[in-house]
């Protein structure tokens, strides 16, 4: 059920919850809160080992979304960038 809504959302141009199996509440950081406060669709994922915020978006917005962080300051000192091209 949870592929199905997954897939559905996928579909619609929103971006589809990850989920695991188990219902988790992510604390938002810096970044996921800047996104939010100027409208910029993304989803903040589980901090990584060495607690560096995660945010997941849509490949069409990437550039944007690390332009628009770069030129308010998000550099590339607090700030890196990965993409998935699998499946």
């Amino acid at each position: 059920m949870a592929e199905e809504e997954s897939k559905s959302a996928a579909g619609s141009g929103e971006l589809a919850p990850a989920t695991t199996g188990d219902a988790t509440i992510v604390e938002v950081g810096k970044v996921s809160q800047w996104l939010t406060e100027n409208e910029f669709e993304h989803q903040a994922l589980e901090r990584d080992h060495l607690d560096v915020e995660i945010i997941r978006v849509e490949p069409d917005f990437l550039i944007p979304l690390a332009t628009a962080l770069y030129a308010y300051g998000f550099n590339y000192l607090s700030c890196q960038g990965g993409y998935d091209v699998g499946p």
